[in-house]
């Protein structure tokens, strides 16, 4: 009857596993933050292209240019410039966290490998003995049998007799 296989270090596999999908999740929350920061800066910058545009041609050449309005609209540009400013340092102070994730990934997945690697030979000796054993208990039957047909090995009556 065959054994069933039991890897020894299966705890420790899923802990691995555990630490991979942690690894994971936190590196795909700090890249969907950075999509975020740098979809917001996409914004910005055309907002501000908008407002230079506005304030390049106020009302068109139809009307009278209001000097307050144009002052208005340039310090909008001005704080859109600071605001571009501000997310562009975000994102700058925002990469050394995802390369740092990325690597945490990546090192996780190469310890969960590794055991599972092992498990895997392991696995693969277990399936070798289990065919030597199952190869030797096939080799001891056919030997009873020859043994038996040739008259050498007793027959199970003959033995059950004698052990009266």
């Amino acid at each position: 009857m065959a054994r069933a296989f039991k890897f020894r270090l299966e705890s420790l596999l899923r802990l691995r596993e555990v630490e991979e999908d942690r690894a994971k999740r936190r590196f795909y929350e700090l890249l969907e933050n950075g999509r975020r920061l740098e979809r917001e800066l996409r914004e910005l910058l055309v907002a501000r292209e908008d407002a230079k545009k506005k304030c390049r041609d106020p009302l068109g050449a139809t009307a009278d240019l209001d000097i307050e309005d144009v002052i208005r609209r340039q310090r909008y540009i001005n704080v859109l410039l600071q605001r571009v400013g501000m997310k562009q340092e975000e994102i700058r102070k925002h990469h050394p966290e995802l390369v740092k994730a990325r690597t945490e990934l990546r090192e996780a997945r190469r310890r969960r490998k590794t055991v599972e690697k092992l498990r895997d030979r392991k696995k693969d000796e277990f399936d070798l003995d289990e065919a030597r054993r199952e190869l030797r208990e096939l080799d001891d039957v056919g030997q009873i049998y020859h043994g038996h047909r040739a008259g050498l090995v007793p027959q199970f009556s003959e033995l059950w007799e004698l052990r009266k």
